[in-house]
């Protein structure tokens, strides 16, 4: 009980499902590296870019995505300020590095010459980078000495500026007494 299908109807359920799964991870990735937007001609903002045939452009915002999608060759020949780089791909086998599942080509993030793909939006950042040193817990501040009993003194300042009258106990005072 087996249906038979032309080849164009196999060729275009094979094209739904390549859309319908996103399109597929790079091999390769090339941060073009262009400091001056392609369809605007401003200055680029960091992080505003688009993965187009393995390669990452630089935007001012992403209001220009729209014009650079509609007709890449022209967008790209405008590029003349060019300084590409190679970046390493950090999850070569396709997954996901929090979820696990297939990540998509839409969800990106770049660190230093490395770029991680991710299944989405939510899961960009949340890991970290083998070699990445992770952040080492903040330090914990000694406790504070136990106040002096009252010595009859003058109370110190409650302020950065403000004075308490009696330099001889302390050893930095704020206003410069």
């Amino acid at each position: 009980m087996f249906r038979r299908y032309s080849l164009p109807t196999l060729l275009a359920i094979v094209a739904t499902a390549a859309i319908a799964f996103g399109q597929a991870l790079p091999a390769t990735v090339t941060d073009v590296g262009n400091a001056i937007c392609p369809s605007s001609g401003e200055k680029v903002q960091e992080g505003v870019t688009l993965l187009h045939e393995g390669k990452l452009y630089h935007f001012c915002c992403p209001d220009c995505f729209g014009a650079f999608q509609k007709d890449p060759a022209a967008m790209i020949a405008k590029i003349t300020d060019a300084k590409e780089t190679p970046l390493t791909v950090t999850n070569v086998g396709g997954n996901c590095p929090v979820t696990g599942s297939p990540a998509k080509a839409d969800f990106y993030l770049v660190r230093g010459d490395k770029i991680t793909f991710y299944a989405n939006a939510e899961s960009k950042g949340k890991d970290t980078l083998p070699g990445t040193p992770t952040s080492a817990p903040a330090p914990v501040a000694p406790a504070a000495a136990p106040a002096p009993a009252d010595s009859g003194a003058a109370p110190a300042p409650q302020s950065e500026g403000e004075a308490c009258g009696d330099c001889s106990n302390c050893s930095g005072c704020p206003s410069g007494h």
